[in-house]
């Protein structure tokens, strides 16, 4: 299945919203996510113990199931949080229902400079 990757931090600006895209392979090879469901969740906790830290969930859209490409389109709204470090998990759920956190890292919000 895919491997972890826990040095896929990503740094966003305040405010953006380009996708966050991730291929996932397994033995070198592109997995075939086809029916697959895939969920992006940020939290002011490392280690929360419930969801009263969440920020934000997205899901996953398949770009290229076959060749196993998702991204999450995150909103303004999503990224509009104080510039800090914050944490996030990407969980796939596969077509016989069963949960695989399958990258974790952090998740970076810079001040941005433009307010228009």
């Amino acid at each position: 299945m895919a491997i972890y990757d826990a040095s896929r931090a990503i740094c966003y600006a305040r405010g953006d919203t380009v996708p966050i895209a991730f291929t996932l392979t397994e033995n070198s090879a592109a997995l075939n996510i086809t029916g697959f469901t895939f969920s992006f969740t940020v939290n002011s906790s490392k280690n929360p113990v419930d969801v009263s830290t969440e920020l934000f969930s997205i899901a996953g859209v398949l770009t290229d199931a076959p060749n196993g490409k998702v991204e999450f389109r995150p909103s303004t709204a999503n990224t509009d949080l104080s510039p800090a470090k914050y944490y996030y998990d990407v969980q796939m759920v596969d077509t016989g229902g069963f949960i695989r956190t399958v990258i974790k890292s952090d998740f970076d919000i810079e001040q941005d400079i433009d307010k228009a």
